[in-house]
């Protein structure tokens, strides 16, 4: 196995260490698929919308984890957390906002679709799809959606 400055070996993925998306700016390692680049994933997945948000998580094991949501966009997140998941894991979401200015808890279920370990000991950056939500919950992410994209701030659209 070959080994880089903070891959634990928990999880083998292929890297491809040959071209230049292997490695990110900011010492970051990309642990996907060959052929899979990050510009080509999140292209699919529309105007993403920074956020920085405290989170929990569990996953088949029901141990909750504490997170960071990074960025929201329709359809998922972008998650940061403590270690890297396998791609395809299940995994329960629960996070707070403030809408309407009351906090609001929203949980959803989704499906890890990308995950970017850093090899600095920071963790992982995960991409998480939606499989479930609630009606409720939805209404208010899209509003949040709405609210981030009619705003006037230059730098939360990524």
């Amino acid at each position: 196995m070959r080994s880089a400055a903070g891959y634990t070996g928990l999880y083998r993925y292929p890297f491809s260490w040959g071209n230049s998306n292997s490695i990110w700016p900011g010492g970051r390692i990309m642990t996907s698929f060959p052929g899979v680049s990050p510009s080509n994933f999140q292209a699919q997945k529309g105007p993403r919308y920074l956020a920085n948000w405290r989170a929990r998580y569990f996953l088949d094991d029901r141990k909750i984890h504490l997170a960071t949501v990074t960025a929201i966009y329709k359809g998922g997140y972008s998650v940061q957390c403590p270690q890297c998941l396998p791609v395809g894991a299940l995994m329960n979401l629960e996070f707070l906002v403030r809408y309407k200015e009351h906090p609001t808890r929203i949980r959803v279920k989704g499906r890890v679709d990308y995950c970017l370990l850093r090899n600095n000991d920071a963790g992982a950056d995960v991409e998480l799809t939606i499989t479930k939500i609630t009606s409720e919950h939805q209404h208010v992410v899209n509003n949040l959606i709405q609210l981030l994209s009619d705003s006037t701030e230059f730098n939360l659209r990524i």
